[in-house]
């Protein structure tokens, strides 16, 4: 009760400054107290009088926009006006932190209040740790310390919770580049909860994860200094966010869509993309909806969010583990075809091309390694002879060596998340295969032709084993080779010694593989007709 000024001020917790409730003809006001239905008594003591300020709760839901901060539409860089704003950030308590760009300052505004208060920067443009440049992007951590990416300096900042005299360069060295070391225009940010800084270099067309106190950071989407369209590449990104799950979402402004990348992903999933013209920034509302600023179009749209009923109440069985079958088991000896046609070969969707290995995932469709065809057919569970397959990779079946291709796979492999692991035996590499995806990506070898151990021969098996490292059985070279998960590089030789010959060391044209789950590996010593069993 502020009794001088004969008026009723109401101040937000940690707030600077009140605002005005209750004033009309008080005259020297005392005391004071709610009702219960929250009306508002004031003891008006001049007056000889008990003043009642009934309460009125506005309503939530309106068609219509309310200004919530900055409140002239012509600008300025007073407490209530903004100038040019470009990015915000609320927290838990619905404060307000909003870029105010032009005015190179970040303004803390309290929900409902008529004033902002500079937290951050507000010393003018420039490049000095006292200023900031032109900026599009704010985040706060979990202890409100603010993060601004500074477009025109090719750099990111941190300013302390409760400094505002200068910040602390953490991304990016004052100039552009393409180095791990540096930026390019900058644009939006994400910070997890274990300080990792994800930006978007919008001029590099890639993102950067920084990790807290490392120089260098790691490109995790995009191809550093190529615009491109493909689910790999990027085009003038311009935003960043992950869900709970850890997927990440970017906004591909240049191609006008929103990319989806799954964790350890190389390339991402257009989530959203229709009528688009140069989106900006987004945001999930709290029933999962992906709500986008559309720039150029200047509108807000809506993606609303659908989650497919689920077809199975149980988790589905592991793949490619120990068989489970009975050991009294006898199998008919009246079989059925379950895919393609006895002596006839084509590219048709139900047809196959010289077959060489088959697996199933947790949901038991089959994929097959159709070979003469360069492809991998997916096949549903009781399919027959007149059964379409799909095709889940290799989009070419006349083969080659790009992304979406194949040429003369052999072998294949399903991990328990359903990615395809496969060999593409005459581009001496594996390739990784998200399901669904158009794209596969070299996981092991992929240097051509060779013996030596950062390249492979002709191959016609692999196994993952449950740490996701990759065998390799090389007919040609007389080996198993190991590459460990991450690495690509080379090779490490774990069975035969890349000559042919009989001792218990050596392998002949080796084919299938094997390895449990103690690491023991079996091997099919094809040119020995035995099985060959290796202790690690």
């Amino acid at each position: 009760m502020d009794s001088g000024n004969n008026r009723i001020q109401r101040w937000w917790p940690g707030s600077t400054y009140g605002v005005t409730v209750a004033s009309a003809s008080l005259n020297n006001p005392r005391g004071m107290a709610f009702d219960t239905s929250g009306n508002l008594a004031v003891a008006d003591e001049s007056y000889h009088r008990m003043v009642l300020f009934p309460v009125t709760c506005r309503s939530t839901s309106s068609t219509s926009g309310i200004t919530v901060a900055g409140f002239s539409t012509s600008g300025g860089s007073g407490y209530s006006q903004l100038l040019y704003p470009t990015s915000m950030f609320i927290d838990r308590n619905e404060t307000m932190y909003i870029l105010d760009s032009s005015n190179y300052r970040v303004v803390r505004w309290l929900s409902g209040e008529p004033l902002g208060f500079t937290v951050a920067a507000g010393h003018g443009y420039g490049s000095t740790l006292d200023k900031i440049g032109t900026s599009y992007a704010i985040y706060l951590d979990n202890h409100s310390n603010i993060y601004i990416s500074e477009y025109s300096n090719h750099r990111v900042t941190k300013w302390f919770n409760g400094n505002h005299t200068s910040g602390v360069l953490i991304a990016g060295n004052n100039m552009a580049g393409s180095t791990p070391y540096q930026l390019n225009s900058p644009w939006g940010i994400y910070v997890d909860a274990n300080y990792t800084l994800y930006i978007v270099d919008y001029g590099n067309h890639r993102i950067q994860k920084w990790i807290a106190g490392v120089v260098n950071a790691t490109t995790v989407a995009g191809v550093s200094g190529v615009a491109g369209s493909w689910s790999y590449e990027l085009h003038y990104p311009t935003a960043i966010t992950f869900d709970q799950h850890n997927y990440m979402y970017i906004i591909d402004s240049g191609n006008n869509r929103i990319q989806r990348w799954w964790p350890g992903s190389t390339y991402g999933v257009t989530v959203a993309s229709a009528s688009l013209n140069n989106p900006r920034g987004m945001a999930f509302d709290t029933s999962g909806n992906l709500v986008v600023a559309d720039e150029s179009y200047h509108r807000m749209v809506l993606f609303p969010v659908t989650c497919p009923a689920t077809t199975t109440t149980i988790i589905p069985p592991s793949t490619n583990s120990p068989n489970q079958v009975c050991g009294t088991a006898v199998w008919n000896s009246t079989f059925k075809i379950v895919a393609g046609t006895t002596s006839s070969w084509g590219t048709a969707s139900n047809l196959l091309n010289t077959p060489l290995d088959v697996t199933f995932d947790g949901y038991d469709n089959m994929y097959v390694v159709d070979y003469g065809n360069h492809r991998i057919q997916r096949f549903p569970s009781g399919s027959t002879s007149s059964t379409s397959g799909v095709t889940v990779a290799g989009f070419s079946t006349s083969g080659g060596s790009g992304y979406s291709q194949l040429l003369y796979p052999t072998s294949m492999f399903i991990d328990r998340n359903e990615t395809m692991y496969i060999l593409d035996n005459s581009n001496s590499r594996v390739v990784r295969w998200l399901s669904g995806e158009p794209l596969g990506f070299t996981v092991a070898a992929g240097h051509g032709y060779g013996s030596t151990l950062d390249k492979i021969g002709t191959s016609y098996a692999i196994y993952l084993d449950n740490q996701s490292n990759i065998y390799i059985s090389e007919y040609s070279n007389h080996r198993v080779t190991k590459w460990f998960h991450g690495n690509h590089t080379a090779g490490v030789l774990i069975a035969g010694n890349n000559v042919a010959g009989s001792t218990p060391y050596q392998l002949n044209n080796p084919y299938g593989i094997y390895v449990d789950a103690n690491y023991i590996l079996y091997i099919a010593d094809y040119g020995n007709h035995r099985i060959q069993k290796w202790i690690a």
